[in-house]
């Protein structure tokens, strides 16, 4: 420890020196891990593009449940099939049932799988599309514009 007020100073600068120095090399360093996550993780996926009118099914997400017996090894996984009736983002897809035009849930592009329909369906896509509100109380609609 310093025994001046001039030495503490002096250390207290060094200190500070030598905790920014640590953080811009940590920095660096994280940087250079989300470069090297980034490649390995593009190699592996290909990005999914999905059109307005696609048939897909959609991840189940499901938790085990002990107290319910319930195990998520014989749930399914898949729900579906549902259509593609509007684009919310560059990733995010509103989809409704096949016999339906309404708003059934909204899922990521990551979440969502081609399906294969056996038989011949006629995909609708409604005009506009109504979501529920959000949590501001706007409504949306119009989206397929």
């Amino acid at each position: 420890m310093p025994d001046t007020v001039q030495d503490f100073e002096l250390y207290h600068k060094d200190l500070i020196a030598n905790m920014n120095t640590c953080i811009q090399t940590a920095i660096q360093a994280m940087e250079e891990a989300k470069i090297h996550q980034k490649f390995y993780s593009d190699i592996k996926t290909a990005p999914a593009e999905f059109k307005i009118g696609d048939v897909v099914k959609k991840k189940y997400y499901s938790l085990s449940s002990a107290i319910n017996n319930k195990s998520a090894t014989l749930d399914p996984r898949f729900q579906g099939p549902y259509k593609i009736i509007a684009k919310l983002g560059e990733n995010l897809y509103v989809l409704s049932t096949l016999d339906s035009d309404e708003y059934s849930t909204a899922a990521h592009a990551s979440q969502l799988y081609p399906y294969h329909l056996r038989d011949d369906v006629e995909i609708t896509i409604p005009d506009v599309v109504r979501i529920p509100t959000n949590y501001k109380g706007a409504a949306r609609s119009n989206l397929n514009e």
